[in-house]
């Protein structure tokens, strides 16, 4: 009796949020495209790793993933290139933050084991069982003793910056859009390094 009464809440749910949905515009471009204005988007990608996205009032992409989290300001949009062309650009500023640690320095010290078969040489692991540092191989010190040289521990940490989504976006059915961008983006913590996100998914219009 719970499963029918969930199905049908369901399904008054769905007919609710499709008879609310912008069911978009037809535009006169080569394959099809609409107009999906809409003040809430919401689908899946990758961008900081695979995740959710969402776009509020046509103007700020939001995303959450595996690896972590972004938001953007839309300073240029629904631009298109050609009336013909099925897709529009855009131009946003914006910025994210990393999940996962990682080390930022030049400088780190010498660890000597003794030689014990099997031993990983790991001082410090995290609760998942990973290795905190990086190593750049093993050395053979004579005597039955091994080393390798580790990063300092204090150097690592999480990274965050700015950046500058440039993309497309493809409304390619009535309430469906597909979207891509490349995002220069500029590294804080990494001494202002240079690098570039890539982001690929869809997006429902509700």
């Amino acid at each position: 009796m719970n499963k029918v009464k969930a199905l049908v809440a369901a399904s008054v749910l769905l007919t609710s949020v499709t008879a609310y949905a912008d069911t978009g515009t037809p535009v006169n471009t080569k394959p099809r495209s609409y107009e999906n204005h809409s003040d809430f988007k919401l689908g899946l990608g990758f961008d900081q790793g695979f995740g959710i996205n969402a776009e509020l009032y046509d103007t700020i992409d939001a995303f959450i993933g595996n690896d972590g989290v972004s938001a953007d300001y839309k300073i240029v949009k629904d631009k298109r290139f050609s009336p013909r062309l099925p897709f529009t650009y855009y131009v946003a500023v914006g910025g994210f933050y990393d999940f996962n640690k990682t080390w930022h320095g030049d400088h780190g010290h010498w660890v000597s084991h003794p030689y014990v078969a099997g031993h990983n040489y790991c001082d410090s692991v995290d609760n998942n069982g990973n290795c905190h540092h990086w190593r750049n191989g093993y050395r053979d010190e004579g005597n039955g003793y091994y080393g390798y040289w580790e990063e300092n521990e204090s150097n690592h940490f999480n990274d965050y910056g700015i950046r500058v989504p440039l993309g497309l976006d493809w409304q390619f059915a009535p309430q469906w859009d597909g979207f891509a961008s490349l995002a220069p983006r500029v590294n804080i913590p990494d001494s202002f390094h240079f690098g570039v996100d890539a982001a690929l998914g869809v997006r429902y219009a509700f």
